[in-house]
């Protein structure tokens, strides 16, 4: 293993800053997250009838602890820490396509949020029932478009990896309309988002590749 060098300082201080920046619609929106749904009613009326086939349509308290527990590893300091632990353990290509998909994925995201002030459903809907609640805006879904991002871009050397990977974000995309927190819309969007920011960020390998070297 190789030991930890300024290139993981560089690379993890790039990733707070992603981190930082995906989280800004949390300090700076929240006053507005009760505004009516900004979608037109057609498309907000299909999404918000999905939506409560999942919740409260299948809540169920047995289930209720698993889905808690898979949406966070959805989560933005879940993949940074696999990222990170891949890269210190010489897996440092994963590492590094982890790490720089999760920067773009955040700013991406936090701009389409900033943009598209969609509440969250369980301040929209009295029917759903919030098992967690999330500050910020709902589209689209942060932690879709991570696991996506993650499975696009670690899954394409292998089509068993690939299955397990893409189990892995639809589960997590689920879980987030299943916990209340998202409408099926903002999962869809952020899962599509983060496949494109996963090849996007396969594209751009050769312009970070010496920090995998």
């Amino acid at each position: 293993m190789k030991p930890i060098t300024l290139e993981i300082a560089i690379i993890a201080l790039a990733v707070l800053c992603g981190i930082a920046t995906g989280s800004a619609d949390r300090i700076f929106m929240d006053r507005r997250s009760t505004t009516p749904d900004v979608f037109p009613p057609q498309i907000s009326q299909i999404d918000s009838t999905i939506m409560l086939k999942i919740n409260p349509g299948i809540v169920d308290p047995a289930l209720n602890p698993v889905f808690i527990t898979v949406t966070h590893l959805g989560s933005a300091v879940t993949v940074v820490f696999l990222g990170i632990v891949l890269y210190i353990t010489g897996y440092r290509r994963e590492g590094v396509l982890i790490l720089v998909s999760a920067i773009i994925g955040s700013i991406i995201v936090v701009i389409l949020k900033t943009i598209i002030q969609r509440p969250r459903p369980y301040l929209t809907l009295q029917e759903v029932i919030p098992l967690e609640k999330a500050a910020g805006m709902s589209f689209p879904s942060g932690h879709s478009e991570k696991a996506f991002a993650l499975a696009s871009v670690l899954s394409s050397s292998s089509t068993t990896r690939k299955i397990v990977l893409y189990t892995y974000a639809i589960l997590i995309a689920f879980s987030r309309v299943y916990i209340g927190v998202h409408y099926p819309l903002d999962v869809v969007a952020g899962s599509i988002l983060g496949w494109i920011v996963g090849k996007i960020t396969l594209k751009m390998e050769s312009i970070f590749s010496k920090f995998a070297n």
